[in-house]
């Protein structure tokens, strides 16, 4: 009975609980998003949909780096207990990262006509609306870095909950009336409206401060090793990301859109696993700055992230035509026999993350070039052999794989030897 009070006080299971079911719902909203782009539009309008969603994802990059920037100097605020740096360091660096939006909206709509070239897309209107998304999509992750810093995966997960429902609402009713993909995207750039000014209102970061306070105090200092930290998050996001755009690219419309639906299939593995890398973040960062041991983190979220992924590639092996018709409807049946081999490259994909974000959140640097090489890697081998689906996976297994061996051996020569003790929490009244 002791041992299991013990464990239920562990702050990664308890943080990792409510990040869990924040995460599953969180989760479970963008995927069902995508299920009913899937049934409610044709292959190659959902190829097509998908393709410029990766594509927002890759060029809001910055978003990650920002947010998990964010998270490790707050941790160290929250375990140094000095948070009444928080709000000015949130003011400041909001000032300094809207212009960024600004330039990449002005960018995306100069580049439209070659975007949509590349991508075989029928009418341009899209990647105008998109531009629209990118005015105000580097706020979002500054706030959400702020929740997970201070360790509130609570209300981290309530603001994107809010934002998921009015991103889904939206999208049945602008593709229900005949907008298609102009309408999924509106629903998108609605969506992130409403995670700002939710967060805003809630942390009430921007209220009662003058523009003389932001000239006469100096500015918080972010993390020296940002840099790492924006090519970690590159690699990250273009592993599961640049793929759907090259198919695209490179294959007709329907398999383009047959691939997309692969790819959902295969990212409900992170959509449970992610939570617990968000959890391990800042416990983590918490743990290096105080000279604790992370051993039991990364014995628990391993064993944690290999469990969850096998029981999906099971179920994706055992009865892939089932899910297949349940989830995205009889039009997708004859890609079936692939899902298990999709889970295998996002359970993989789900491992390579949670390193990568461990190594960041301990301030290890030389990761990255793993991969940066893996992501290179990836690209190369769908650029050479594209000629099937089935050849497009495995190009993109061969590359995690890869990055699994090299980030697991980089471990091992670079962890210490600190004692395997019980990690107690840096606060008692730690918030959730």
């Amino acid at each position: 009975m002791i041992v299991i009070k013990k464990f239920i006080k562990e702050p990664l299971v308890r943080g990792a609980f409510v990040a869990l079911v924040g995460t599953v719902l969180v989760g479970f909203g963008n995927y069902l998003f995508q299920v009913l782009m899937g049934r409610m539009l044709t292959p190659s309008e959902f190829g097509s949909l998908a393709a410029l969603l990766s594509l927002s994802i890759i060029l809001t990059v910055p978003n990650q780096a920002i947010s998990l920037t964010t998270t490790q100097f707050v941790a160290k605020l929250y375990a140094n207990k000095k948070l009444e740096n928080l709000p000015r360091y949130a003011r400041n660096l909001a000032l300094k990262i809207l212009p960024y939006g600004l330039v990449l909206s002005f960018l995306m709509l100069l580049l439209s006509k070659t975007i949509e070239n590349f991508l075989n897309l029928p009418e341009i209107c899209p990647i105008y609306i998109l531009s629209l998304c990118f005015l105000f999509s580097f706020l979002s992750p500054l706030e959400l870095g702020i929740y997970r810093g201070i360790q509130n995966f609570f209300q981290s997960a309530v603001a994107q909950f809010v934002s998921v429902v009015a991103k889904i609402l939206m999208a049945l009713l602008f593709v229900s009336i005949g907008l298609g993909v102009m309408g999924a995207l509106w629903a998108y750039f609605i969506s992130i409206i409403v995670l700002i000014i939710y967060v805003t209102i809630n942390l009430k970061l921007y209220q009662g401060i003058s523009r003389s306070e932001f000239k006469t105090r100096p500015a918080v200092k972010i993390s020296s090793s940002a840099w790492i930290t924006l090519l970690v998050s590159f690699c990250l996001v273009a592993l599961y990301n640049l793929d759907v755009i090259l198919v695209k690219h490179f294959l007709p419309a329907t398999e383009a859109g047959f691939y997309a639906i692969i790819s959902l299939a295969g990212k409900i593995i992170i959509f449970f696993t992610g939570s617990i890398s968000n959890v391990m973040f800042p416990l983590a960062a918490s743990n290096h700055e105080s000279n604790k041991s992370n051993k039991r983190i990364i014995l628990m979220s391993v064993s944690f992230i290999v469990l969850v992924s096998l029981a999906i590639i099971l179920l994706y092996a055992v009865v892939p035509e089932f899910i297949v018709s349940l989830l995205f409807g009889q039009k997708y049946l004859e890609i079936s026999t692939l899902l298990w081999l999709g889970g295998i490259i996002f359970a993989l994909y789900s491992v390579i993350n949670f390193l990568s974000l461990y190594f960041l959140s301990v301030q290890k640097t030389k990761f990255s070039v793993i991969l940066a090489v893996g992501t290179m890697m990836e690209v190369v081998l769908i650029c050479f052999f594209h000629n099937s689906l089935l050849d497009i996976l495995y190009s993109i297994l061969s590359s995690m794989v890869f990055m699994v061996t090299a980030l697991t051996v980089y471990y091992f020569i670079t962890s210490t030897n600190l004692p395997f003790k019980y990690e107690e929490s840096l606060d008692n009244s730690t918030n959730l």
